[in-house]
């Protein structure tokens, strides 16, 4: 079956439903595991240090994703024949209202 043939709203809830599903499964099996560990407390650091690494893990590829970008918009400019000029807005690489 292809993912075509589904309507759109169809997708999208049960998009959420398979979320809402992992959401509770993990709140539930973290409840278990709670009530079979010795520890009295548990230190929040490693979930921290994971949240921050996955942030920056995130800023990094978003970051590499813009440069390439940027180099290839360039090198379009180039291939084109057109001055290079920098990192401008679009209004003024674009033609509004007739002149440049």
């Amino acid at each position: 079956m292809r993912i075509d043939a589904l309507p759109m709203w169809a997708v999208f809830v049960g998009a959420i439903v398979v979320v809402l599903v992992a959401i509770e499964a993990g709140y539930r099996l973290g409840q278990v595991r709670h009530r079979r560990s010795d520890e009295a407390t548990a230190s929040p650091v490693s979930a921290i240090a994971a949240i921050l690494g996955l942030a920056a893990c995130r800023r990094a590829c978003t970051c590499g994703l813009v440069a390439e970008r940027d180099d290839a918009r360039d090198a379009m400019a180039a291939a084109a024949g057109e001055p290079m000029t920098g990192n401008v807005g679009v209004h003024e690489r674009t033609k509004i209202g007739g002149s440049p």
